[in-house]
């Protein structure tokens, strides 16, 4: 849609930019419309503001005799709508709103900013959600260089702020879509929110307090929690997969139902670490960390993009980087749970794409199905195989 958006500014523009520059300045344009709007807390900017972001935005793209084009264009892309109030635009979902707002927040901490909305205000799921998306896309340098200089600032802001809080949010939900060259240590900070997805990395929690953290689907085994730490509401499923050392949570939220019952909460924990179809009397735990075959496979499964691309993205060369992955794929094959196309339009060098199907399933080791049933006998079998072969 940003391409689509940089083909729409006449022949006179294009004649003096590239495609790229102009893809550039809709980017930063919406990125700083993003910023304005969370920085004064509002769900609408006023024209005569997005005029001037688009000034500043096409300063180095075009002529200053050529900027009036660019400005007039800001006004009508596709990203935005008319507000209820007149001479005010908006964005025209929140979703794209969501999407501007972690690039920006991804480049102005990893320009060693920390932006107003960072100090103030209070992250949601959704945006955290939007934020760990748009995070997998940056490149390994940039995010590498992102949790760096978050860390930095974390390490040296003190509490008079949200920004230590919402800092350590935005590093959590980073790590479930890379995975760091040194492992993160948080320690000493109370967090509003936090939001895990797919496939936690190793990551180390110390004297942290989490009003509510959204973890389900989440593989969190790396995520260790270094006494003393709280967990005040966990949101969870059957396929959440914690640490043994999380605390226990004051509420737990399951698609069917919510307790406040510590001696029920404590079970459902208890039942999430052991809960195994493998060895009698071996945790779930134990058997992931055994069988790399099932430890890949919990990473598939709960990989989120439909297609696993054999291309630049970290979070599917996580996957296909895996020594695991050749045996893995086999299985897969012949129990139809992979579709393998190398006709998928995308962009870059041609390369296969893998679709995992009924993951759902595939995330869920306790009671599984007939068909789903066979296929973990099959992983089993190969493990104890490759398990016997390295002895």
């Amino acid at each position: 849609m940003i391409d689509r958006e940089a083909q729409k500014f006449g022949k006179d523009i294009e004649a003096v930019t590239t495609s790229e520059s102009r893809a550039e300045f809709v980017i930063r344009v919406m990125e700083e419309v993003a910023r304005d709007l969370a920085e004064n807390q509002s769900n609408a900017i006023p024209s005569d503001t997005l005029t001037w972001l688009a000034e500043i935005s096409a300063e180095d793209i075009v002529p200053a005799s050529l900027s009036g084009i660019l400005k007039n264009r800001s006004g009508v892309l596709a990203f935005l709508k008319d507000d209820d109030r007149r001479g005010y635009k908006n964005f025209a979902h929140e979703q794209v709103y969501n999407y501007f707002l972690a690039r920006v927040t991804i480049r102005s901490i990893s320009q060693g900013e920390i932006p107003k909305f960072v100090r103030r205000n209070i992250f949601g799921a959704d945006f955290l959600e939007s934020f760990s998306e748009v995070f997998r896309s940056a490149s390994g340098d940039d995010s590498e260089n992102f949790i760096r200089r978050a860390l930095e600032n974390f390490n040296s802001l003190g509490e008079q702020d949200r920004a230590r809080q919402n800092i350590a949010s935005l590093v959590l939900s980073a790590c479930c879509v890379f995975t760091p060259s040194e492992v993160p240590v948080l320690r000493n900070v109370s967090i509003d929110e936090v939001f895990l997805t797919e496939t936690v990395t190793h990551l180390h929690l110390q004297n942290t307090t989490i009003n509510q953290l959204s973890a389900a689907g989440a593989d969190m085994r790396a995520l260790h929690f270094d006494a003393p730490c709280a967990i005040y509401s966990l949101i969870a499923d059957g396929s959440t997969m914690p640490h043994p050392s999380i605390p226990t949570p004051t509420v737990v939220s399951l698609p069917h139902r919510t307790t406040y019952d510590p001696e029920e909460i404590g079970h459902w924990l208890q039942h999430q670490f052991n809960a195994s179809i493998f060895r009698s009397g071996q945790s779930l735990s134990d058997a992931f960390r055994d069988f790399g075959l099932f430890d890949l496979l919990a990473r598939v499964a709960r990989y989120k993009p439909y297609w696993i691309k054999d291309g630049d993205e970290k979070g599917a060369r996580r996957i296909l980087d895996d020594e695991n992955w050749p045996a893995l794929k086999e299985i897969l094959v012949t129990h139809g749970l992979l579709i393998e196309r190398t006709d998928v339009p995308a962009s870059g060098r041609p390369a296969p794409f893998y679709h995992i199907k009924n993951r759902t399933a595939l995330m869920n080791l306790d009671n599984p199905d007939e068909a789903i049933g066979a296929f973990f006998s099959d992983v089993f079998e190969a493990s104890i195989k490759l398990e016997d072969s390295t002895d």
